[in-house]
């Protein structure tokens, strides 16, 4: 069948693959080869404004990388404002030495606890505990403190 022969033909071993990127790797670090980046170079934008703006930014303060992209009016070749233009802004500042520790990164903040809610037996339909969020956050936050809850550990380090 097709998906046989695409699966033959397709297929390739670990032994391969690891001699294939271990090959591409040493093309890259020669200089033969350009490493992949998933931002592109082809942008018109205020950057220096942007680098200067970040660095003078004092230790500990919140940034949001698409926010920043938006002031400094980041365009692609098309004129038009990427989708992954927080991606683009983040990789700029970092090629530029910024270091990104110094920052509170929009979106990685304190995990927040989510509202609990109630099922009606046998449906989708979900009703809200009557407690409120503020009630709930404070409740459970103090627990927390107690150790009688745990919030998990974290999977991926921030």
């Amino acid at each position: 069948s097709a998906s046989r022969v695409r699966s033959t033909k397709g297929f390739e071993s670990y032994q391969e693959a690891l001699s294939r990127s271990n090959l591409e790797k040493e093309e890259i670090t020669a200089g033969r080869k350009r490493a992949r980046t998933h931002v592109g170079n082809n942008y018109t934008w205020r950057g220096e404004e942007c680098l200067e703006k970040v660095q003078g930014l004092p230790f500990g303060s919140a940034i949001n990388f698409s926010r920043l992209a938006r002031q400094y009016d980041l365009k692609n070749a098309k004129g038009e404002r990427p989708g992954n233009a927080g991606q683009v802004v983040r990789t700029f500042l970092e090629a530029n030495n910024v270091d990104m520790s110094n920052f509170v990164i929009f979106g990685n903040s304190t995990r927040r606890i989510r509202k609990r809610k109630l099922r009606i037996l046998d449906s989708n339909v979900t009703v809200p505990v009557e407690e409120s969020t503020l009630e709930l956050n404070a409740n459970l936050k103090a627990l927390i403190k107690e150790g009688r809850y745990s919030v998990g550990t974290l999977v991926v380090p921030q």
